[in-house]
């Protein structure tokens, strides 16, 4: 009935070129530190649909163990369990298994079924993506399917044919590279086929790419895994149904972030039910409770892609119908630039951008919110451009030395559908444009790094949309650098707004340039009061170091929900 072959093959790149890499440094060193305890598919209000596992094999303690199902097992050379995704992984290639093959002739017969793997390069180091590997998918009913790299190109392939129809869907893999858990769906709904990494829907390809190797048939069900070069494999998993897009794309993002988030920025923002009067910040009450984010770095500058000098304040909360944005950033040197202008025209000087990206689709559409300090306003959606204009608000003012800019999405309809529930997650990002009238320089901020313009979508950040009762937290400040002290502090606000104690941690790591070792770690457990706030101060040493970065996780204690990640190079 079906049949899964995969083979890795990698090749060597050098360690140095990545060390001379200045973004490159900090990916790689996410990559080698993360973990994450996912399971595919969560519990409570998260996920709406339950699948049954027709076979999980979890690689913990050996390569037999089977629930769900029997399989029979076979493999060759030593068991060498590491740590995986969930418990232990089982490492392939030189000193591990050189081959591993499960097989049964009694397969279920099943219309809707998704497999479900991961895979983590091991010692793979550089810039260089992944390198080559294949996984076949076939069945005796006239289907079958090719996952693997496309050589030379930064693209993971899906062939699929059947009943005389070939397709092909592409994968970009800009953001996998050595040392980097990924995670393969590959969905079949009668005879249709959907490809998914790390969430992502692939998009379709027009010209025709054919498999590295030719089709050999076989019967029943076979799983056969080998690898020239280490390579870690695990929770392996067939279901018996398949999530809606919406569903996967959500599942696979927070039940990443229930361990360690993966490099770009994080916040989970409150409900509310009060709303502000779109008054650029006049109404302080209405914001009292709104979660706050700040630490914006450098892009497109000379300075690198540090945290910039001159901060911006993002004060966010969504209501029943709205999203409610307030930016807070220091006025100027010389007073704010620009000039009133209609609609959908940008002159430069001092704006702020929103960027908001409710799921990837194949047509990569996001919006994109500017407002300069004349209250002038300029949208624009993907593949129309300025054509779109969405239904939103934007007003501004100057306050005790400060520019404030509220935007407000006054209809969910405009930019996703349905409205968003707790535990959605959106890709966003937020943008500061400086004008120093005096010193005539530009200056671009962004809250989740680009590595270059504004427009890299890959690289926005997340909001998680809270519950009634979750904790908010408020940044005052991310990475606080005392020079004299040698150390570096976060400042931040955290509430609680339910009427029982919460119990949250905050762990904070410093790692010194090219470093992938935290050189101090600092964690606390805070116990928050029902309907009260507490101000937390918490400090790293950095010895003689200079620079480096600085990463940061609030996470509720019990749950494990993430309210917030963040990484800034100092």
């Amino acid at each position: 009935m079906l049949a899964l072959i995969t083979t890795i093959a990698p090749r060597r790149t050098s360690v140095k070129s990545l060390a001379q890499d200045i973004h490159g440094w900090h990916r790689m060193r996410q990559s080698v530190l993360m973990t994450a305890a996912v399971s595919y598919a969560l519990t409570g209000s998260l996920t709406a649909v339950q699948a049954r596992v027709l076979y999980h094999i979890p690689l913990d303690a050996s390569a037999d163990e089977v629930r769900g199902g029997a399989l029979t097992c076979s493999a060759s050379g030593p068991p060498k369990p590491r740590a995986g995704m969930r418990g232990n992984a089982m490492t392939l290639g030189p000193g591990g298994l050189e081959t591993l093959t499960y097989s049964t002739s009694d397969f279920p017969s099943a219309p809707n079924w998704t497999l479900d793997l991961w895979l983590l390069p091991l010692g793979w180091k550089g810039t260089d993506h992944v390198d080559p590997f294949l996984i076949e998918v076939k069945g005796d009913d006239g289907w079958r399917v090719a996952i693997f790299k496309e050589d030379r190109r930064s693209n993971l392939v899906a062939v699929i044919e059947g009943d005389g129809v070939s397709r092909c869907l592409l994968a970009p893999i800009y953001d996998w590279k050595g040392n980097q858990w990924a995670q393969l769906l590959l969905c079949r709904e009668g005879d249709d086929f959907r490809f998914y990494l790390n969430g992502e829907a692939a998009g379709r390809c027009v010209r025709a790419i054919e498999p590295p190797r030719p089709w050999t048939k076989q019967s029943g069900f076979s799983l056969s895994l080998a690898a020239s070069r280490n390579v870690a494999v695990d929770e392996i998993r067939l279901s018996d149904i398949v999530l809606p897009p919406r569903e996967i794309e959500r599942n696979y993002v927070t039940a990443r972030l229930r361990e360690k988030p993966y490099g770009v920025p994080v916040v989970r923002i409150p409900f509310t039910a009060i709303e502000p009067g779109g008054t650029a910040g006049g109404d302080a009450a209405a914001w009292q409770n709104a979660a706050v984010v700040s630490d914006f770095s450098w892009t497109l500058s000379s300075q690198g892609e540090r945290r910039c000098d001159k901060q911006t304040w993002v004060h966010l909360m969504y209501s029943e119908k709205k999203l409610h944005l307030l930016f807070k950033s220091p006025l100027p040197k010389g007073g704010l630039s620009g000039a009133p202008h209609e609609r959908d025209i940008t002159t430069g000087g001092d704006e702020v951008e929103f960027f908001v990206m409710p799921r990837y689709t194949e047509t990569f559409d996001y919006f994109q919110f500017v407002g300069n300090a004349f209250e002038s306003f300029y949208d624009s959606l993907g593949r129309y451009g300025v054509k779109w204009n969405g239904d939103w608000r934007y007003k501004c003012r100057e306050a005790e030395g400060s520019w404030l800019a509220e935007l407000t999405v006054d209809d969910f309809g405009p930019i996703a559908a349905p409205k968003p529930k707790a535990g959605d997650v959106w890709n966003v990002n937020f943008c500061r444009n400086w004008w120093d009238r005096d010193g005539g320089k530009h200056e671009w901020t962004v809250w989740s790094q680009t590595s270059g313009g504004y427009h890299s979508y890959k690289r926005f950040g997340k909001i998680i949309f809270g519950g009634k009762d979750d904790a908010v937290v408020r940044v005052r400040s991310v990475a606080e650098v005392d020079s004299a002290a040698r150390k570096v502090a976060a400042v931040l606000e955290l509430l609680n707004p339910s009427s029982t104690a919460r119990s949250v941690h905050v762990q904070r790591d410093y790692y010194p340039p090219n470093d992938y070792l935290p050189f101090s770690t600092s964690t606390r457990e805070v116990t928050l009061v029902a309907g009260k706030s507490e101000t937390l101060r918490i400090e790293n040493d950095i010895g003689n170091n200079t620079g480096g970065l600085v990463e940061i996780t609030v996470k509720d204690k019990e749950t494990g929900d993430v309210y917030l990640y963040q990484m800034v190079m100092l």
